[in-house]
């Protein structure tokens, strides 16, 4: 049996929510899961959003037999049947103070109350649920700043922040549901800079503090002890973030570690020759502590080589699609449709789409852009919409839950990011079975599109070809239909769930001295790179 065998997979995020990293966790845990491996994705988020979890069990994109742990959600559950601490803020004893005057009113938000005291002296501003529970509430602390709560469905409190009058939180504290405060975080009030986290833990003799610098020594902490439940574990730290919490978190015992990169790792202008990004410094600081590194395509593992890191820790894995739909049709096509499915975020640079879209509009006066997603974009592009005059032909549509239904059904699908690692929004159009027009940005693109074969490559922020290729395409359907075919049999061919499981035995075997690496090469030492600011 390989050195892969069916070791238990630990799959470290700081949270799942809605992006590429995240779906690309998700389709990994399945096909570890799948393939016979104990699988189990460990997250660090305050908030890991339990009904979403649920929702994912429910739809199947987070298998059954799927774990997932959090580090907040374990320290609640230490504390699970201890003696309960009622209103442990005082929160609802305020609500219910006699004299306490209070204003009830409805906003687009939800129903609110504001409280005054008996002299009409402000004291909080309240959001209240349905059925008349806390779902908020923001208390003013007069010269000393705000004080900030959340509670749950229960009315229970889970998080309160301190405000300090310059705006900074000085205190961050987490509740469990029997009302037990088992973390804070302490902050400067002038600056932010983090003081340190307590953690608090039932005991026999009472609760006992654990302290810690920061946030990350917390997470690193509760890292290794999870690692020493496992027996050689194969560890996956999917983010920049998370790489050196992981790799300071092993003890050198029998687990295998590994980095993933999921973008580039280069600062803006995001090519070669730029410094590397900010969040990525660590990464490469600690690539001796790790077994491997992990990107997603040949041209990354380049420029990552050259970068100064040994060539033998650094593999190749891209992602996969596990969902390849029909062949398409051109009737099965909208003749005038294009669309974008992303992240409306500044790396994907979506102004560029809308601005090539007024070019194509020129030409193809019914062609309609639909762009789904949300995001911290989305106000500027509806704003850019109704500058260009576009609103009848580009339309933000929000969030999808059938990304392929919308693929499918468009002649083409737009890429403008400023810089990617290989976007799941090309694969899984390809999977569509419909071509994408792409910028050709640093990586992915050019390693999933062959121009003019089963897609469209443009030069980064070329809006007049961009805008060329689109016309182009919807001038001729029976043509991009036969793109979106060529699409289709590369993804069957190259990112299927068994090729890329194959691609992961190959590094994991690598790593543990029993075999080659996916690009061939053997593991061994490896030297820091320099940043090339």
């Amino acid at each position: 049996m390989s050195a892969a065998g069916r070791r238990p997979v630990l799959i470290v995020v700081h949270q799942l929510g809605y992006g590429g990293v995240s779906n690309a966790v998700l389709d990994q845990a399945a096909m570890f899961s799948e393939a016979g491996h104990a699988t189990t994705i460990l997250t660090l988020t305050a908030d890991p959003d339990l009904p979403r979890l649920d929702a994912l069990r429910e739809s199947g994109r987070l298998g059954a037999g799927v774990g997932v742990r959090n580090v907040h959600l374990d320290h609640e559950e230490r504390w699970r049947g201890q003696p309960e601490v009622p209103d442990p803020t005082g929160a609802h004893a305020l609500r219910r103070s006699p004299g306490l005057l209070v204003e009830r009113g409805e906003d687009h938000t939800s129903c609110y109350e504001r409280w005054f005291d008996p002299y009409g002296g402000y004291v909080a501003f309240a959001r209240i649920r349905e059925d008349g529970t806390l779902s908020t509430l923001a208390r003013n602390r007069d010269r000393v700043g705000v004080a900030h709560e959340r509670f749950d469905g229960d009315g229970r409190v889970v998080r309160a922040n301190e405000v300090s009058s310059a705006g900074h939180k000085t205190r961050e504290l987490f509740f469990a549901p029997g009302g037990h405060l088992y973390a804070q975080r302490l902050a400067h009030p002038k600056t932010g800079a983090g003081r340190g986290v307590a953690v608090s833990l039932p005991g026999e003799a009472g609760p006992r503090t654990e302290k810690f610098a920061g946030l990350p020594q917390w997470h690193i902490s509760w890292l290794r002890g999870v690692l020493d439940e496992f027996e050689a574990p194969v560890v996956l730290a999917e983010t920049p973030t998370t790489i050196p919490k992981v790799a300071r978190a092993r003890r050198g015992r029998d687990e295998t570690v590994l980095g993933m990169l999921h973008n580039n790792q280069f600062a803006e202008p995001f090519s070669v020759g730029s410094p590397l990004r900010h969040d990525h410094l660590a990464v490469f600081d600690l690539l001796d502590r790790l077994d491997g590194l992990v990107v997603l395509t040949e041209a990354q593992r380049r420029d990552v080589v050259d970068l100064g890191a040994g060539a033998d820790r650094v593999h190749v894995v891209p992602n996969m699609t596990a969902r390849v739909d029909s062949t398409p049709s051109v009737d099965a096509k909208d003749p005038r449709l294009v669309s974008v499915v992303s992240r409306l975020a500044p790396q994907k640079a979506l102004h560029e789409a809308v601005r090539a879209f007024s070019l194509v509009r020129a030409e193809i006066p019914d062609a309609r852009l639909e762009i789904y997603g949300r995001g911290p974009s989305a106000d500027g592009l509806a704003a850019l919409v109704a500058e260009l005059g576009l609103g009848a032909s580009v339309m933000l549509m929000g969030r999808t839950s059938e990304p392929l239904a919308v693929m499918k059904r468009s002649v083409c699908t737009v890429s403008t990011s400023d810089w990617e690692a290989m976007p799941l929004s090309i694969l899984e159009s390809a999977a569509a079975g419909t071509p994408v027009v792409a910028y050709d940005c640093l990586y992915g693109p050019a390693a999933l599109i062959e121009d003019g074969v089963d897609g469209r490559l443009v030069p980064r922020g070329d809006r007049e070809s961009l805008a060329r290729a689109v016309v182009a395409l919807l001038r001729d359907p029976e043509g991009a239909v036969r793109m979106g075919r060529a699409a289709q049999e590369k993804v069957r061919a190259r990112y299927g769930r068994e090729q890329v499981l194959a691609r992961w035995t190959q590094v994991m075997d690598a790593v543990s001295g029993e075999g080659s690496s996916a690009d061939g090469a053997v593991s061994g030492p490896v030297s820091r790179p320099a940043n090339r600011a």
